[in-house]
């Protein structure tokens, strides 16, 4: 699993520049010479500046410790936070511990993650020859724990509790925007509700997701979308939403949401996707608009007349003979794709009566958008 580092740049094209800066850094951070995964032998031959990094990563700053004392401080954080949070590990960083195990060769991407999620905890390293080759490398020890993760029985229960608290936090966020923190834990302790102290272990778990994971952040009692920047943002979807209840959502709900705030697999939305392909150079044009026409929709309660705006302002052809064929597509999976605004709810579902699609209509509302 080595790497030429001038010829390949971890064989990322798109992530070129980055890599050019951060491989300045990497000079202070990389292990020169045979790679080991022996922790001692990497904490022994590391740069004093890469301990340094561990140990901030840490917030630990030991002062007037001579060389080995900080190699024997760093081996014990590096073994103690592995050991106390492996559980929480992102999804794509225990793939790539999982592939590392496998004896897989790895990607640029994999690369980058590693640099960008291991070496700074200790959990990962980089070692360079003389010739320029890069050979990732995570301890024997991290890499014994990991494993007991995978055979150990407790272990697997705990992986897989703590799997399914963060699929239910993310997706009650993509679905509401912004919720209770307390209607997650009840979620969760409603699913293991044959556990002792299910509701105090939710929370716990919870909390230690919480100061983790992207995407998500807290504000007091609410657990709130990144999209949502600040309090004053959240509490507008709330003022929005004070008319309907939070649901609880379905399992299959929860898998659909972990990840997104549309499920595109919904018939309506697959016919808005490919009429609005039609006014498009290409499919990532055409991905980036219907992204953008999502989120107008879901997290801000955009109306037809707003997404005739934006097809107006974004693509030279609209209108065409196209228009009505993706607007009335557009239009029905508006209708019933759940808002931020409706507590998760469709507009079908709280009622709203359906606003039709005319040519008339359609340029007033692109009047109004711009007023």
């Amino acid at each position: 699993m080595d790497f030429s580092w001038e010829n390949n740049i971890f064989g990322l094209e798109d992530n070129i520049k980055q890599w050019v800066r951060l491989g300045e850094e990497m000079e202070k951070y990389v292990i020169r010479g045979e790679a080991s995964d022996d922790l001692d032998t990497i904490l022994h031959t590391a740069p004093e500046s890469l301990l340094d990094w561990i140990m901030e990563t840490w917030n630990m700053a030991p002062e007037n410790v001579d060389r080995p004392g900080k190699e024997a401080m760093t081996k014990e954080v590096i073994e103690k936070t592995f050991g106390t949070n492996k559980e929480y590990m992102a999804p794509q960083v225990f793939k790539l511990f999982a592939k590392y195990e496998a004896g897989e060769n790895m990607t640029g991407e994999d690369m980058l993650l590693m640099w960008t999620e291991l070496v700074e905890k200790g959990w990962g390293f980089f070692f360079m020859d003389n010739e320029g080759h890069v050979v990732p490398v995570i301890p024997k020890t991290i890499m014994d724990m990991f494993k007991r993760l995978l055979t150990d029985e407790q272990e697997k229960v705990n992986l897989s509790f703590i799997h399914f608290v963060r699929l239910t936090l993310h997706a009650f966020v993509n679905i509401f925007g912004v919720t209770e923190k307390e209607k997650i834990i009840q979620y969760v302790a409603k699913e293991f509700d044959q556990w002792d102290d299910i509701k105090e272990t939710a929370g716990y778990v919870l909390d230690n997701l919480l100061d983790t994971e992207d995407g998500v952040w807290q504000d007091k009692e609410y657990v709130i979308s990144a999209d949502l920047e600040n309090r004053m943002e959240y509490r507008r979807i709330l003022r929005q939403a004070r008319e309907n209840d939070y649901f609880s959502p379905s399992y299959d709900q929860i898998e659909v949401y972990k990840d997104t705030i549309v499920d595109e697999n919904d018939p309506r939305f697959k016919a808005m996707e490919k009429n609005i392909k039609k006014f498009t150079a290409g499919e990532e044009d055409a991905r980036t608009l219907l992204n953008y026409i999502v989120y107008r929709v879901v997290e801000e309660d955009a109306g037809i007349g707003d997404v005739a705006a934006i097809m107006a302002d974004s693509v030279e052809t609209f209108p065409s003979r196209h228009t009505d064929s993706f607007m009335e597509s557009c239009n029905d999976w508006m209708y019933y794709v759940g808002r931020w605004a409706n507590r998760g709810r469709s507009n079908a579902q709280i009622g709203k009566p359906k606003i039709g699609v005319s040519r008339q209509f359609l340029s007033e509302g692109h009047k109004k958008s711009h007023l």
